[in-house]
């Protein structure tokens, strides 16, 4: 995710993330930000990061009191402690994993992975799988993923094929399929459980449309 965020030193927001409706980012220069409600100016936030791990970091999400960093070639997870700040970053994978086309994480208890053409389910640092038979045409390079432990439903974003797919989680079945050509330079997607609406983000661009035939 880009957008432009001021402070001294502090660039644009590469990846971003929410965690108690706070928006923290990491920014072009690899560092750890948060915006201050209070002042409405973004702050550099205290971490212990593995070394090139926010260089090679894909897509960050907070889940609970954790910060979870999605790289190329690992997972990394840092508790969330006082002030604000976070932990030493442990590896969360503990099998080897292929992630070097993967682009979005999202939590619901279960770990899922959007990569190009691949979905993949972990628990427990372990892969477990997730059929993707039921989707038709195959995925392309997914770019992001949003879900939560109260629904059934995975919302996939795939730009290469103009579309927001909902999958069911549980019988891994293909629900619906929403197309839109400028969902092909897209880069997120959030969904409004309440208000029954998805939000698809694209760099000149923001789309919301209904999902009341699937919510």
């Amino acid at each position: 995710d880009t957008s432009a965020i001021s402070g001294d030193d502090i660039g644009f927001a590469r990846l971003t993330t929410q965690y108690d409706g706070n928006f923290i980012s990491v920014d072009e220069n690899n560092v750890l930000v948060s915006l201050n409600t209070a002042t409405n100016a973004w702050e550099r936030v205290g971490i212990n990061t593995v070394e090139n791990e926010f260089e090679q970091a894909v897509d960050i999400l907070h889940y609970g009191e954790r910060l979870y960093v999605l790289t190329s070639d690992q997972i990394y997870r840092h508790q969330r402690v006082e002030n604000g700040e976070y932990g030493p970053g442990t590896a969360w994978l503990a099998d080897p994993l292929d992630l070097s086309t993967a682009k979005a994480i999202t939590i619901d208890g279960s770990v899922w992975i959007g990569s190009n053409g691949v979905i993949r389910k972990l628990e427990k640092g372990r892969e477990i799988g997730a059929a993707t038979a039921s989707i038709d045409p195959p995925l392309g390079q997914i770019t992001d993923l949003w879900t939560n432990a109260d629904i059934t439903l995975l919302f996939i974003l795939d730009p290469d094929n103009n579309r927001v797919i909902v999958y069911n989680k549980e019988t891994q079945a293909l629900i619906a399929q929403y197309t839109d050509n400028q969902f092909g330079s897209a880069f997120g997607v959030s969904v409004d459980l309440p208000g029954k609406t998805a939000t698809v983000y694209a760099p000149t661009t923001v789309l919301t449309f209904s999902l009341s035939g699937v919510l």
